[in-house]
């Protein structure tokens, strides 16, 4: 069941809305249970893990949720928003301390986009992505 936010949040909570500090916070408001159900369901449909036994002697990275509420350019609320993500501190130096796990894009590589996008004279349009995966095999351990 996909609920637009719009339907579930009126228009007084534009700015009165807080974004959780953790999940036991977020899963108390329907809305917040929602986009973590998005979330997860992509994340299945993609099929962007398997479930596998731990090498000897390597340590699994934890993970937690992060909450962003995502606002319209006038300010009212678009949706809310749950992203998992890996818990990077946890990385060892010498290890795996440089290795970086993002699911975002680059800064860098949207830099180059709309430099290439400028010179070639292209037509931009904004869009936001729900969930984006690139899909390829590893070689490396992670």
């Amino acid at each position: 069941m996909n609920i637009r936010p719009s339907t579930m949040l009126s228009p007084k909570h534009n700015f009165a809305l807080k974004e959780p500090k953790d999940y036991e916070d977020a899963v108390t408001q329907p809305y917040w249970q929602e986009a973590i159900k998005t979330k997860l369901l992509a994340l299945e449909e993609n099929k962007i893990w398997r479930l596998t036994s731990l090498p000897a002697g390597k340590r699994a990275i934890g993970y937690k949720w992060v909450f962003h509420m995502k606002y319209h350019p006038d300010r009212t609320v678009e949706r809310p928003k749950a992203r998992l993500v890996a818990k990077g501190f946890t990385q060892v130096a010498r290890v795996d301390y440089k290795e970086t796990f993002s699911l975002v894009v680059k800064l860098g590589t949207l830099r180059v986009v709309l430099a290439v996008a400028t010179i070639k004279g292209w037509h931009l349009k904004q869009i936001d992505v729900n969930t984006a995966f690139l899909h390829g095999e590893l070689d490396e351990e992670v």
